[in-house]
């Protein structure tokens, strides 16, 4: 065979594959690490689920409904969850909510059992970062 025959795809025989250029790889690297940057700083704000725990305490019982209004810092009103109660509702309402990571303002409102048209209402501030949060809301059973 003549020296110099590019019959292996391109590769004359016994020479050594050429090396990638320096600069090809810091740009695969640059581009890979701004497109991980962009990404961190963008999940914090797609809504994913966020898990909250309403303590309502031992006095539970008392209601028969519970309203809850939640709102992003800063935004309009952002959603509503009614909740009513046949039977005595547990001490630690556990629900998944689907918001994204930020301050938020809860209000919780409860009505009693007993027939009144009392309504208690509650405001909570907490920051979601994708934990579970707990709000003490005892004083709508008392």
């Amino acid at each position: 065979m003549p020296e110099g025959d590019l019959s292996s795809g391109g590769v004359p025989l016994g020479a050594a594959p050429a090396k990638p250029r320096f600069g090809a790889v810091y740009k695969r690297l640059l581009v890979g690490a701004a497109v991980a940057a962009l990404g961190w700083a963008l999940l914090p704000n797609i809504p994913h689920d966020q898990t909250v725990i309403f303590a309502l305490g031992q006095g539970a019982a008392k209601l028969s409904q519970l309203e809850v209004l939640w709102e992003a810092a800063g935004q309009e009103h952002e959603g509503r969850l009614l909740l009513n109660f046949d039977s005595a509702p547990p001490d630690h309402l556990v629900r998944q909510f689907r918001l994204a990571d930020g301050e938020y303002e809860f209000r919780v409102a409860a009505r009693r059992r007993d027939g009144s048209s009392e309504r208690t209402e509650v405001s909570r501030r907490v920051r979601l970062e994708g934990s579970t949060v707990t709000l003490r809301c005892e004083e709508l059973t008392q």
